[in-house]
């Protein structure tokens, strides 16, 4: 996205079309709205078929969004079903219209047509149950996607997606904790970061500030995998 005098959306909207007009040809648009304007709610309902799922999903969530119903797009994913039961657990996720047409804008300034539109946790979930080494583990799992500016963690339970957060920290917060502890800037620091990552090619003076900011951030991953602990019965991620 370059900067500019533009606005925004706008930008957005010409690297879009940037990046459609260098791709392949294509059947099918898919994007992904970020699981931080999302909320998310586990439910366990009285029926298998994803039909009936859809047609209560309405009512069922309603009483738990901190917004009216009719002012969100609600959709959700089946994580666990139990035919003895004749009951399915769901994610359902919520999103306000508001962020929902702002994203579509990004597309129309493209004029590009969006086939799809999902959640990121959602997303990354599905792309995890289609690698056939992590599909059946019975072990439980974390997914964790560093971003620039938001880091989000998703805990698998026996491939059961349970547990979402966000943290609104990632990459430019390394190189922020690096450039202060090198003296140099933020700039220069996400340079080295990309450069040489954990590395000792950039110094000693490099190596130790990656590793100390390194581990500041894996210590705020480690405060949420307790939090996680404490909600799913302890059982260990």
């Amino acid at each position: 996205i370059e900067t500019g005098s533009n606005g925004y959306t706008e930008r957005v909207g010409k690297a879009i079309a940037k990046i459609l007009s260098q791709a392949d040809k294509y059947d099918a648009l898919h994007s992904a709205v970020s699981g931080s304007l999302a909320v998310f709610k586990e439910l366990k309902l009285p029926f298998l078929n994803h039909d009936k799922l859809k047609m209560v999903i309405n009512y069922e969530v309603e009483p738990l969004l901190p917004f009216a119903v009719n002012d969100a797009v609600i959709d959700f994913i089946v994580t666990k079903q139990i035919p003895q039961e004749g009951s399915s657990e769901i994610l359902v996720a919520a999103i306000q219209n508001q962020h929902i047409a702002q994203h579509l804008e990004y597309f129309k300034q493209a004029n590009a047509n969006l086939s799809v539109l999902t959640v990121d946790v959602f997303a990354l979930y599905g792309l995890y149950l289609h690698i056939d080494a992590y599909a059946h583990l019975a072990t439980n799992s974390l997914l964790v996607d560093i971003g620039f500016n938001t880091t989000r963690i998703s805990y698998i339970q026996q491939g059961q997606l349970r547990l979402m957060r966000t943290l609104p920290k990632g990459v430019a917060t390394l190189a922020k904790t690096v450039g202060d502890l090198t003296n140099n800037s933020s700039g220069d620091a996400l340079e080295n970061i990309v450069r040489f990552g954990l590395s000792n090619d950039a110094g000693p003076e490099y190596a130790d500030a990656i590793n100390q900011a390194m581990t500041k951030f894996w210590r705020e991953i480690e405060f949420t995998l307790t939090s996680f602990n404490a909600q799913t019965e302890n059982q260990p991620v």
